[in-house]
């Protein structure tokens, strides 16, 4: 019965639409970023709290992920995902009205409540819904669906920053348009309950994929906050050139991750975690010796690689390890872990950036990056 629920596509396709939202929540408004910190070039640090514009949304998921989790294995997924719509909605477009910088991270900061409560449960009902080869496949395209949400909102955000900062706000009004497909067309699996008895710790290997996902998200991070800086301040580029240039960031990792079912046939997680940090330092290197544009296309098509490979790979290597019982606490976690990297990586990036450049804070990601391949190859008493 549950598998021929599964088969609907209106299920599927809500599933995949809900996972755009999540990287939704930043790309949208990274290509105004600049125009925002000259409109508020007055308040003291202002560079640093416009990109936490960007990246509080991050720390929020990071805090009530944890929550969110209990709240799906206790009260349900379905629930917690239709409230998450609606705070998304609110939050999200209160930008378009809001004109001070604690106001404006006052309504990030709900907008985090709602991607960490979309994330999550949406995560554990595809973990829920789907077992075995089906659940790598699906995990895939939802994956290429986040990325190709990059795609699309990146462009849309640079085209409308040219108008104004405010305006790209309103592409959060998107939501509206999810929500009726996932109260109808979405589920609640059946519940498993825990036995008494039963181990309820996380195994050493879980706490290692939370810490390499915290890694990549760091590193991977540096993209929506300083690549927007470098194309304009190093290349020289306008807002909206700026969402079509890193949409090709995103369209590279969407069309790996849609292979990354079949490439798991092949090799193991662990392989591909190999491969996926080290074309993301690649890329990340390029960035650091790169002034024109050719260069930067390269680094993202190689970067873009790396992350399409490593975002599917985590959710997989997690799914398979998570007792349904647990899977909304589980994947709560892994949303802490992806979540406090992003909001982390403007933080630890600004005093590099300060001391050698825009281009310089690329070079110590890609080296990040790079170290922790070599970890992933030669950590087997830890993988």
């Amino acid at each position: 019965m549950l598998n021929r629920q599964t088969e609907n596509p209106i299920l599927r396709a809500t599933l995949l639409l809900v996972a755009t939202l999540t990287i939704m929540a930043g790309a949208t408004i990274a290509p105004g970023l600049p125009k925002m910190q000259v409109h508020f070039a007055a308040v003291p640090d202002a560079g640093l709290l416009v990109r936490l514009v960007l990246t509080i949304v991050a720390l929020a998921v990071a805090v009530f992920s944890p929550i969110a989790g209990l709240i799906a294995d206790r009260v349900g997924r379905k629930p917690l995902l239709i409230a998450g719509l609606l705070l998304y909605v609110i939050a999200g477009t209160s930008g378009l009205y809001l004109e001070t910088l604690p106001a404006l991270l006052f309504g990030r900061v709900l907008l985090g409540i709602a991607v960490s409560s979309i994330m999550t449960a949406s995560s554990a009902l595809v973990a829920d819904y789907f077992v075995g080869e089906a659940r790598g496949r699906f995990i895939s395209l939802q994956s290429a669906f986040t990325s190709f949400g990059g795609v699309v909102f990146l462009p849309l955000g640079g085209v409308l920053a040219d108008i104004g900062w405010h305006v790209p706000f309103a592409v959060y009004f998107a939501a509206l348009l999810i929500l009726p497909f996932a109260w109808l067309s979405l589920f609640e699996p059946p519940r498993v309950q825990t036995l008494p008895n039963k181990q309820s710790s996380l195994p050493r290997l879980m706490w290692v994929l939370y810490a390499l996902a915290f890694v990549q998200m760091l590193v991977f991070y540096l993209g929506p906050t300083q690549m927007p800086f470098l194309l304009q301040n190093v290349i020289g580029l306008q807002p909206s050139v700026t969402g079509y240039v890193v949409a090709v960031f995103t369209l590279a990792g969407a069309l790996t991750a849609l292979q990354y079912s079949n490439l798991r046939r092949r090799l193991p997680e662990r392989s591909i975690a190999v491969i996926g940090f080290s074309l993301l330092g690649a890329g990340w290197l390029l960035f650091g010796v790169a002034t024109n544009l050719p260069v930067v296309l390269l680094g993202m098509v190689i970067s873009g690689v790396g992350g399409g490979l490593l975002s599917p790979n985590f959710a997989s290597w997690i799914a398979n390890l998570a007792p349904p019982e647990a899977r909304g606490r589980i994947f709560g976690g892994l949303s802490t872990a992806i979540f406090l990297g992003q909001f982390v990586s403007p933080i630890v990036a600004q005093p590099i950036v300060a001391i050698w450049g825009l281009n310089g804070v690329f070079s110590a990601g890609g080296l990040l990056a790079g170290l922790t391949a070599v970890f992933v190859a030669i950590g087997k008493r830890w993988l």
